[in-house]
């Protein structure tokens, strides 16, 4: 305390001086102003304030290193020639280590039995102490040793990868933070083969026996990790944000029914989904001498795409304490933003009754015993925010591909085909099948990885251990390139490798554009039947071309948050009438 203050236990002033300079003198400072709690030393028989908090415990390595207490006499003299008498005391640090300051030495200049100046000679805080380079750079050196032992010993240390994946996780994060995490694990796996390690706890795998081990064992595979927490709506957990695959299980099993293959091709459904075709191709007439952006939504999806950058949700999930603080920053200096219309659409439709009997939102409704309102809700607008981004995303990177001159010869044989079987029901069309199935292989509508971790007791998956609590992903844009003796010249749109007989079974196997497992995209058979109705509708009445301005960088994958876009953000295409 510094003399003027108010001790709070007698309300007295407290002793004269603070910090680490040389207070003013202190006679003629009447004794009854001391604080009575102060602790007093006592020099030839007399006792006086004492400068430094002396006689107050400390702990035992404290007070060895600073010295156990007790008072040295000097004789010294001033510059003008005085002589005084200067009486030493170290004092032991306040009895919490944890206090704001800690007086080690201070001393006490007396002229005869007046007391001429208090001083410290030595003092420290703990937030100096914490502060200080050499102790900043003694616990930086500690744990990065710690980390280095740790990373020396890890088990993971026998998967092939970089270097700095042993011991680093920031060049993942790099490239996630640049929407290219897709493209660079798909490097590693082309360098270190199937197998590859990210990060000092994360390995990445490739090929379809780690696919069934990961998303297949025990019936869904090993659970999800926290990155699944990124994409709660209203806060609560939907069927594909649940990380305990028991959980997932009783969702799933409430709606699974509306997505069944049986459900899809019912007419209510196909009459949906064909009325949605059906407009697309008004706009493909509207277009006629002209481009059409394939990417260009309509209003509620790009309001829907409200606040799902990527990097504002990887902050959210490596540092939710930056994110917060961001996020309050930018509240202060900038005007909020208006709720998206989909949350408007899906909360008002959601609080209606009276749906149709096949519809997901009539079977939410049927278990409103099991789902609160918001639950409903948030179910309504997964789903709906699932199938914008994946079947439209897919369509447009497939559309693209027929458009390009290379695949002009694939887009004349599918025109051929639909002209020919003009009454066939879509899901008996083959090469249109075989079309679908290379575009979804191509261009997965979810291409980057899926986390899970390793469960208790770790796995070995393509030979290699994994301790308990490794983060193990495969990703469908490599696990659909890396074995190419089942996908040979991997790169290539090649509708017809699907016709064949011969290793069928092992590219059924290694199809993961839907995911695999219990845990694997609910919808398929829905986005199928929407991709199938959409390219028939289309090409028997249209052919396409790439507008003049569009470029292969363009129309690049760039990451999203889970799913991909074109890296220009726009695909033009140009449509021609049939003849």
């Amino acid at each position: 305390m510094c003399y003027g203050a108010t001790c709070p236990t007698c309300s007295k002033k407290s002793w004269r001086g603070c910090g680490s300079h040389i207070p003013s003198a202190l006679a003629g400072v009447p004794e009854d102003q001391w604080c009575s709690c102060e602790p007093r030393v006592t020099i030839d028989g007399k006792s006086y304030p004492s400068a430094a908090k002396f006689g107050v415990s400390a702990p035992s390595w404290l007070k060895n290193l600073v010295g156990g207490g007790g008072a040295e006499k000097k004789d010294v003299t001033s510059r003008s020639g005085v002589k005084y008498v200067m009486y030493l005391t170290v004092g032991n640090c306040l009895s919490s280590p944890f206090r704001a300051s800690c007086y080690i030495c201070a001393g006490i200049l007396m002229d005869g039995d007046s007391i001429v100046q208090t001083m410290f000679l030595s003092s420290r805080s703990w937030a100096m102490i914490l502060l200080s380079p050499l102790f900043l750079l003694s616990c930086s050196a500690l744990f990065l040793t710690i980390h280095l032992l740790r990373c020396l010993r890890s088990p993971l240390n026998k998967v092939p990868g970089p270097l700095i994946a042993r011991y680093s996780s920031w060049i993942l994060k790099w490239h996630e933070l640049h929407a290219n995490r897709t493209r660079y694990v798909h490097g590693l796996h082309l360098k270190y083969g199937p197998v590859v390690r990210l990060a000092p706890g994360e390995v990445a795998f490739a090929s379809g026996r780690a696919v069934k081990e990961i998303y297949c064992s025990g019936g869904s595979g090993y659970d999800k990790t926290e990155f699944y927490d990124l994409f709660k709506v209203y806060q609560r957990r939907t069927m594909f944000t649940m990380l305990n695959k028991d959980q997932h299980a009783r969702r799933r099993r409430v709606l699974a029914d509306r997505y069944a293959n049986s459900n899809v091709v019912r007419q209510p459904s196909l009459a949906g989904i064909a009325e949605r075709a059906s407009n697309f191709v008004k706009l493909c007439t509207d277009s006629r001498g002209g481009s059409l952006d394939l990417y260009s939504d309509e209003t509620i999806m790009r309001e829907l795409a409200f606040d799902s950058s990527l990097q504002n949700r990887l902050v959210q999930y490596y540092s939710p304490f930056l994110h917060n603080l961001i996020a309050r920053v930018l509240y202060l200096f900038a005007k909020p933003r208006e709720t998206p219309l989909a949350d408007h659409f899906v909360l008002d439709t959601s609080a209606k009754s009276g749906s149709d009997s096949f519809t997901l939102l009539s079977r939410l409704h049927e278990k409103s015993s099991e789902l609160d309102s918001w639950d409903v809700a948030a179910e309504c607008l997964d789903h709906m925010a699932a199938g914008i981004d994946t079947t439209g995303d897919g369509l447009c990177f497939l559309m693209w591909e027929l458009s390009k001159p290379s695949s002009l010869h694939i887009q004349r044989r599918l025109q051929q085909e639909l002209l020919d079987n003009p009454d066939a029901p879509f899901d008996e069309l083959t090469y249109l099948d075989a079309v679908v199935k290379e575009g979804l292989r191509c261009f997965p509508p979810i291409p980057m990885s899926l986390p899970r971790y390793v469960p208790c007791g770790g796995r070995t998956i393509d030979g290699f251990y994994l301790p308990e609590g490794t983060i193990a992903s495969c990703q469908a844009y490599s696990v659909h390139r890396v074995e190419q003796d089942i996908f040979p010249e991997p790169d290539t749109f090649n509708p017809d490798r699907w016709l064949e007989k011969e290793g069928d079974a092992e590219r059924k196997r290694l199809f993961f554009a839907f995911a695999s497992g219990g845990r694997g995209c609910v919808g398929k058979h829905l986005a199928l039947a929407e991709m199938k109705l959409l390219l028939r509708d289309v090409y028997s009445s249209f052919s396409t071309l790439p507008d003049h301005s569009m470029t292969p960088r363009s129309m690049e994958m760039s990451d999203q948050l889970i799913s991909s876009r074109p890296l220009g953000e726009k695909c033009l295409l140009k449509f021609s009438p049939v003849e």
